[in-house]
């Protein structure tokens, strides 16, 4: 055969050489003359071979030293999807050849994608979904704002709203509402208490609701009613023919007029229904503030310049009223923004915790595949040597992590399923998340998916894609020979470093949320409430329209509860602590001049019945309690916390002072005891000024929250309430029943659950930062093995070996560390406003991320370094 023939090698030859090493060829060793073996198959088969199938390419294949090849076609004849679906087959076979490395690669992927994917389905859902109104971006809050104590968002005066209306010119629209409480609805199953609001008739217009069955209220013809549609399929099944007929509310009968749409209103899911209120007749000194307040913007208007006209409205009110408006100015702001509250702030550091998971992820899976490619560099080296270019091997690794990143995605979606599920129900419970219900893995959260695939895919492939594709046989025969490259062993460790700082800047802030949860644990909430439960009664209607009937009520059902067997002691009040609703009012102290509004003090205003402060285990410091004595005829008393004793009577003694308040224009009571304060808005929050006053005095409320302390499980009583209600009155509903110390615990669901996701995302990104760093010791012991056994055959100690490998270790974790603290400091103080009794740069919660993070590094180094001490040299230098 002509040396001119080798030179002018056959297409077939250079296929072979060049195109059947990407289906799965290690080191090919050529090994005999293509153009013989070619004609020797010719000889054989009878035909040319320009292109080799099955078992005969897989013997000539074998015979140039090959394994398991299996030619389809020249690559020259494929197009661009063509050479990507060969890729793609070559690389899952490569993947169920190696299903250790295969698993783990996808489930730290799903990990990743399925945290991120289950968090973005919530923040979608309450942040970036649009209200479900017309123009809903046109909608605002407007609030009254007390200056003298910052509350931004005060309820409004009926008489302001009206002024409100006729002087701004910003707005197509404003409407008022409030909730109602204590209605009673009687239904087919018996009277139950339903939760409703009292509204303008173009209150639903404003807001841009069109009703899913029948109209609108109307400004006049009697009582109108707007079922929700949660309530319409629950009272009703849904039946579209209760339009125009007549629901039974309070003992009066009301005309239901339409139902509204299964979308989120103001207040949210618990809202049974609407009924129209009219506020042109209401005083403006005398009603006080109760009333929420939304207005439409008008066309072309921004909220800036909304606001500039409302400030200058709330100035003239001023001006011209300093007697109620004095101290008081308006507050505008997007009805968005209302609706989420403090959502914001939760959901924003979430995402960003399962983003930094996210790129942990990333660098991990990276790391995994540095290390796979750099045992296939001899593989690489050899394609590169007879022809393949760079981003052909390029091109094949991207595929490879694709094909991770698409499984890793189908996995976490699962993941994804259920987590978001999971916070679904946990969620709204401590955070009263608005839409929660409207979480679902919609298309919106499958792009983001996708997008954070894409991304996935691209920033653990890139790396390894880079440094195989651009490996020589030079490399190969002189770097790798020897141990692994620095090149490559710089992009491993890096990628450690930056999970543990990753993972540091997460523990650090969970931690942060812990010790402020434990410093909420161990705040005193001013109640001992172990067996006490509490319920509603609602006494409204016709029957009860009159203050003595809700006082006699009162007390004649206090008896009867009493007498239950198991009960210690019973009471009442207007207002339950960690409810989130009160009411409140002005007062000072009647021995002296009545000071101008904007300087008068603000406290809440509470009626009880019965022993209501024994039965909460409410301390009273100094005075009595309520007793038979404050009965209807007797002179005005009230009961005062410590911090309006402390604000009205520094260093004095408050018992038998007066002070006087307007609630029903100015009242006078005698103050007979002091209470120690009740963290009645939650534990982290701070206590308010308080009047409790005896119902038999002032019966403001038709209902009473009683609370039942018993010698029993305080469960087992609610039947006998119930049947004992029933006996004296079945018109009268027990309802929102409820273990006290469930709602105390309740109140700092809020906390106990953000604690719980931060620390569960920070202890995954530490394990995975952990995985890492194990991953590339292991490697690196796995490389050098031989230099490892020379230096033990020539006398180094295990020791010596044992310090060698986790001095390696040790040195990318204190980096990463270092770095962590920098990024922790730079980023916690975005956990300021969640946390309580402690510093967002707390130095004790730096110290324990960083120890324990630090712990459980030297854990990953552990197995590495102790594998390098038993290294034989005999075995060691055999092997290589």
């Amino acid at each position: 055969m002509s040396s001119d023939r080798r030179r002018a090698r056959p297409r077939w030859a250079e296929w072979l050489l060049s195109h059947t090493l990407p289906q799965g060829v290690r080191g090919l060793s050529i090994k005999g003359d293509l153009d013989q073996e070619h004609d020797e198959l010719r000889a054989r088969t009878g035909r040319s071979h320009r292109l080799w199938y099955g078992w005969e390419a897989t013997k000539l294949a074998a015979r140039f030293g090959a394994r398991a090849v299996r030619v389809k076609r020249d690559n020259r004849e494929l197009g661009t999807m063509g050479r990507l679906g060969r890729d793609a087959r070559y690389a899952v076979r490569r993947l169920i050849k190696n299903p250790g490395f295969s698993a783990v690669a996808v489930f730290t992927v799903a990990v990743g994608i399925g945290a991120n994917t289950a968090i973005f389905s919530v923040v979608n859902a309450v942040l970036l979904k649009p209200l479900p109104y017309d123009q809903g971006d046109r909608l605002v809050a407007l609030w009254e704002h007390r200056l003298e104590s910052d509350n931004d968002r005060n309820v409004a005066n009926p008489g302001n709203v009206r002024d409100w209306r006729a002087r701004a010119a910003s707005f197509d629209g404003i409407a008022a509402a409030s909730m109602a409480f204590g209605h009673v609805f009687e239904s087919s199953d018996g009277a139950k208490e339903v939760q409703a609001i009292a509204a303008e008739h173009d209150f639903l217009r404003v807001l841009g609701v069109q009703p899913q069955l029948g109209n609108h209220l109307q400004a006049d013809g009697g009582l109108q009613i707007l079922l929700t549609h949660d309530f319409w399929l629950r009272e009703f099944g849904g039946d579209p023919s209760v339009v125009g007929t007549a629901m039974g509310v309070d003992g009066n009968s009301g005309e239901i007029v339409g139902v509204l749409p299964d979308e989120y209103l103001v207040w949210g899911e618990e809202v049974d229904f609407y009924f129209g209120n009219s506020i042109e007749r209401a005083d403006r000194t005398n009603s006080g503030r109760w009333l929420t307040v939304v207005g439409r913007l008008a066309e072309g208007v921004g909220i800036d310049a909304a606001r500039e006209e409302m400030l200058a409205i709330a100035a003239q009110l001023r001006e011209e009223d300093p007697g109620f408006n004095g101290g008081w100015s308006i507050n505008v702001l997007p009805l968005k923004e209302e609706v989420v509250g403090d959502a914001r702030t939760l959901m924003l550091v979430l995402m960003g915790a399962v983003g930094l998971l996210l790129l942990i992820s990333c660098a991990n899976v990276a790391n995994l595949l540095l290390a796979r490619a750099t045992g296939r560099q001899q593989e690489m080296a050899v394609r590169r040597s007879i022809g393949a270019t760079r981003g052909t091997l390029a091109r094949q690794l991207l595929v490879e992590a694709g094909i991770l990143a698409a499984l890793g995605t189908a996995v976490g979606l699962v993941l994804a399923h259920f987590g978001s599920a999971a916070i679904v129900r946990s969620l709204p419970v401590a955070f009263g998340l608005p839409r929660a219900d409207t979480v679902a893995l919609d298309l919106p959260v499958l792009l983001f998916t996708a997008g954070a695939a894409v991304a996935t895919a691209v920033l653990f492939g890139l790396l390894p894609a880079i440094q195989a594709s651009g490996t020589g046989p030079g490399a190969v025969l002189v770097g790798e020979s020897r141990g692994p490259s620095r090149r490559s062993g710089r992009l491993r460790n890096g990628l450690v470093v930056a999970e543990v700082a990753f993972s540091m800047v997460l523990l650090a802030s969970a931690a942060l949320m812990t010790r402020s949860f434990a410093n909420l644990m161990a705040v005193d909430s001013g109640l001992d409430v172990a067996n006490v439960v509490s319920a509603r009664v609602a006494m409204t209607g016709p029957a009860y329209d009159e203050e003595s009937a809700r006082i006699a009520f009162a007390r004649a059902f206090q008896d009867e509860i009493e007498a239950i067997p198991g009960v210690e002691v019973a009471g009442g009040v207007s207002w339950l602590p960690f409810n989130g609703v009160r009411a409140g009012t002005s007062y000072w102290r009647t021995d002296l001049p009545i000071p101008p509004t904007e300087d008068q003090r603000a406290a809440d205003i509470l009626n009880t019945t019965g022993d209501y402060f024994e039965a909460m285990g409410i301390q009273v410091v100094r005075g009595r309690r309520f007793d038979e004595r404050d009965r209807e005829d007797s002179p005005r008393v009230a009961i005062v916390n410590q911090t309006l004793a402390e604000a009205m009577w520094p260093g004095e003694d408050p018992i038998g002072r007066s002070l006087t308040y307007s609630w029903r224009g100015h009242e006078t009571v005698e103050v007979v005891g002091v209470i120690a304060d009740v963290k009645a808005d939650g534990l982290g929050e701070s206590v308010d000024e308080a009047i409790y006053m005896p119902m038999s005095q002032t019966p403001y409320f038709g209902w009473n929250n009683i609370v039942v302390r018993t010698s029993v499980d305080p469960t087992s009583i609610v039947p006998e309430l119930r049947a004992r209600l029933a006996d004296r009155d079945a018109a009268v509903p027990l309802s929102r029943v409820a273990v006290v110390d469930d709602l105390v615990r309740r109140s700092i669901a809020r906390p106990r659950v953000s604690a719980f996701l931060m620390g569960a995302f920070a202890i995954a990104a530490a394990l995975l930062a952990a995985v890492g760093l194990y991953g590339v010791l292991s490697y690196t012991v796995a490389r050098r093995v031989r230099e490892i056994g020379v230096r033990v055959a020539l006398g180094a100690r295990p020791g010596r070996v044992l310090a060698m490998v986790v001095r390696q270790g040790t040195g990318m974790i204190l980096v990463g560390l270092a770095l962590g603290v920098v990024g922790a400091l730079a980023t916690t103080s975005l956990l300021e406003s969640m946390l309580f009794g402690v510093d967002a740069a707390d130095p004790l919660s730096l110290l324990t991320a960083g120890s324990l993070l630090f712990g459980v590094g030297l854990i990953a180094c552990a197995v590495p370094a102790l594998r390098a001490t038993r290294v034989a040299p005999a075995q060691a230098l055999q092997a290589e």
